[in-house]
């Protein structure tokens, strides 16, 4: 992400803090500046308009999770030492990510999604934020490749996209009475872990 104004950074962390607690519509312009303390002509000196403002908040939360994700699984492919080190560290983390306290996040990710399709300024941002996400779990893959822990057969791209497919695409059991076996989805997923992301264990 690019560095920002001091002044342009606190209307953005603003804006994301009241998006995180209220309604989209009840996130007003005079609301933003009220709880900023910026003034009206410091927010149209930073962004062409209002709107301006809310796309870059949304795509600050469209992408924050899936960064400390990204993190995350860095973390566990450049530091382990143990190909089951690995293995139990990345089943911790998909449970983590595929609970149910990810739910709102994941909903807010589609919505947005819709929302990019009525906003052409939003779906270039998201677009950016997606191409930046993807690439960076892809190197972090790439090099878990490199240092024998993943699969070396699969395009590090496509792995990055299922990995966050998966997750995203939880969202269509989620809004659904039934839903799903929380249980069983991270089993399953578990499972890819091993056969499709992780090299096989020497007998």
């Amino acid at each position: 992400m690019r560095s920002n104004h001091p002044t342009k950074q606190i209307l953005i962390d603003t804006a994301v803090e009241l998006l995180d607690e209220l309604p989209m519509d009840k996130v007003t312009s005079d609301l933003v500046l009220e709880t900023s303390k910026i003034s009206k002509g410091s927010l149209y000196h930073h962004f062409p308009d209002y709107g301006h403002l809310i796309d870059e908040a949304h795509a600050v939360r469209f992408a924050r999770y899936v960064d400390e994700s990204v993190g995350v699984i860095a973390g566990i492919l450049l530091n382990a030492t143990t190909l089951e080190e690995v293995r139990a560290n990345l089943y911790e983390l998909t449970g983590a990510t595929q609970s149910d306290l990810r739910s709102a996040d994941r909903r807010n990710r589609i919505q947005l999604l819709g929302l990019a399709t009525q906003r052409p300024n939003l779906q270039s941002m998201l677009g950016r934020e997606q191409h930046r996400l993807t690439t960076g779990l892809a190197d972090v893959i790439r090099e878990g490749q490199e240092r024998g822990w993943v699969r070396p057969e699969y395009d590090p791209w496509a792995v990055s996209l299922l990995i966050q497919s998966y997750t995203l695409g939880l969202w269509l059991a989620e809004m659904t009475p039934e839903g799903v076996s929380n249980v069983g989805w991270i089993h399953l997923i578990n499972a890819l872990t091993d056969q499709i992301f992780l090299v096989p264990p020497t007998s």
